[in-house]
């Protein structure tokens, strides 16, 4: 995301929805400091099957990341 960010020159994003089976923090880490140009973030969790496939991350670690930026978590 953060690449392509970068690609289309994109100064802000309103809105980011993150579906990617159990890898949001992944994804929000890879964001780095981009993640402070994001207007609003929705994020699907899951808990995959398969774990040796995917980290698992509860759902605190989750919030963490989110609030660590300044996000709301919402349920």
């Amino acid at each position: 995301l953060a690449t392509l960010m970068e690609i289309i020159n994109a100064e802000f994003v309103d809105l980011v929805k993150i579906d990617v089976e159990g890898a949001e923090v992944k994804v929000l880490k890879g964001l780095g400091e981009k993640i402070r140009r994001v207007g609003r973030i929705l994020v699907e969790t899951h808990t995959p099957s398969n774990r040796r496939v995917m980290p698992i991350y509860s759902i605190d670690e989750r919030i963490c990341m989110l609030r660590i930026n300044s996000y709301s978590y919402i349920c």
